[in-house]
């Protein structure tokens, strides 16, 4: 039974989207826009015969003509997912750059192995006792886990739930550790120049990897430690000297950790990335699929790992990174349609927050302008991709009488404009679809 249908109005996680993303507005995040913004394209509007239902065979016609259209090199899959057939394909096995279709892999990663519910933790530990006066004999460590939405703003509740729990002075000083990651800022990205499109990665992140002017930051961890320290004397929690990397050593007790702060749970961590196409938080998610079910939090591991999960759902996948930054994230439209159709297989609470966490046409994220006032308007649930002369568009629609298809359109050496004109008339035709 797929759990893919539409909702009255928006889940919980997804009304978490806007206030995750709020930081790329900041001058913190004003480097990190992804290359497929939303973008505004024309669709004929209101006429009966844009919203009238089509047969199996329009729609095929339909579809080989925008493809003709969208250009040469354009691979095309199609399936009615309550019928369990394919309706259409077309050069739908060739492999082709992904862009930002690479995501749908890694989103569909995490909230599957980590669960709708899983959260990340920042915490801060004692390293030695606190006396009855709130001394801390020892030094107080800042431990990451790798949560990418971690900002000044949070460290500051951190350094209060500090506070709360008896600390006033720390002798030794406060030690930071970010070794859930390893310490490469950026990833590999064939390809592709120019941006930046990505913030400086980190295990112990902090304002998606840029400083308040916009620039890369050469040491996430030190800052987000040079913060957190600032937050406690502004507290009135005295701490000696300045911020040191260390590990926290195996075996710590439990009744060491002082105090937790959380990300939001992995369905809005998820919408937070595929909405606005993030790939900061792409890239974040895929280190943590590697440290959590790899062993290391390196990119490569994390793509290890995906690329195994796809493989267990039906997709062959090329992968050099977690959010399509690299001309060799390639795929197939076949292998992309069939890790979207069985996502939708999986337990509902995944399936429905995997749906949930995409742009809906004409609403929502990279989607915001595009169909509106066509069929697909509100009934086609995607995720765009744009690379230099690559443009990707693949997801859910549902029909007249709300069968979900799984679609996924993959366009490389085309202009990009063009494509989108392309993508939306062929959404548009899926969502009129009536067998």
């Amino acid at each position: 039974m797929f759990a893919l249908h539409p909702r009255p109005r928006p889940h919980p996680a997804v009304l978490l989207v806007a206030l995750l993303t709020a930081a790329l507005l900041s001058p913190a995040g004003a480097g990190a826009a992804p290359p497929d913004r939303a973008g505004r394209t024309p669709i004929t509007a209101g006429a009966t015969r844009a919203q009238a239902a089509i047969s199996l065979g329009e729609l095929r016609r339909g579809l080989a003509r925008k493809a003709r259209k969208g250009g040469a090199v354009t691979g095309v899959w199609v399936k009615d997912l309550e019928a369990g057939r394919v309706v259409f394909k077309r050069l739908a096995k060739r492999r082709l750059a992904l862009a930002s279709n690479m995501k749908l892999f890694t989103t569909g990663t995490a909230i599957t192995r980590f669960g709708s519910e899983e959260t990340l933790a920042t915490e801060a530990w004692a390293l030695r006792g606190l006396d009855e006066l709130g001394t801390l004999h020892g030094s107080l460590l800042l431990r990451g886990g790798g949560d990418p939405t971690m900002t000044s703003a949070r460290l500051a509740k951190l350094a209060a739930r500090v506070k709360a729990a008896g600390v006033r002075r720390v002798e030794i000083g406060l030690r930071f550790d970010d070794s859930i990651f390893d310490r490469r800022l950026g990833v590999r990205s064939a390809g592709v120049s120019g941006g930046p499109y990505l913030g400086s990665l980190s295990g112990l992140s902090i304002n998606w990897g840029f400083n308040r002017r916009g620039k890369l930051l050469k040491d996430p961890a030190r800052t987000a430690a040079a913060l957190f320290l600032r937050a406690l004397r502004r507290r009135g929690v005295w701490v000696a000297g300045t911020p040191k990397r260390r590990r926290l050593p195996a075996g710590a007790p439990e009744e060491n950790r002082l105090a937790t702060v959380r990300s939001a749970e992995m369905s809005a961590l998820i919408a937070a990335t595929n909405q606005p196409s993030d790939n900061f938080l792409a890239e974040m998610l895929a280190k943590g699929i590697g440290a959590h079910f790899r062993g290391r939090g390196t990119t490569a591991a994390g793509v290890r790992a995906i690329r195994a999960f796809a493989r267990s759902h039906g997709a062959g996948l090329a992968a050099q990174n977690g959010s399509g930054l690299s001309f060799k994230d390639r795929g197939s439209a076949s292998a992309v349609g069939h890790f979207l159709a069985a996502m939708q297989r999986e337990s509902e609470p995944v399936a429905e927050m995997f749906f949930d966490s995409l742009a809906t046409a004409g609403r929502t994220g990279t989607l915001a302008d595009r169909m509106r006032g066509s069929a697909a308007e509100k009934r086609c649930h995607a995720k765009t991709g744009t690379l230099n002369g690559v443009s990707a568009l693949s997801g859910y629609c549902l029909a007249p009488d709300r069968r979900p298809l799984a679609f996924s359109i993959l366009m490389n050496e085309v202009d990009v404009y063009r494509a989108h004109l392309a993508q939306d008339r062929m959404a548009a035709l899926i969502a009129r679809y009536r067998p």
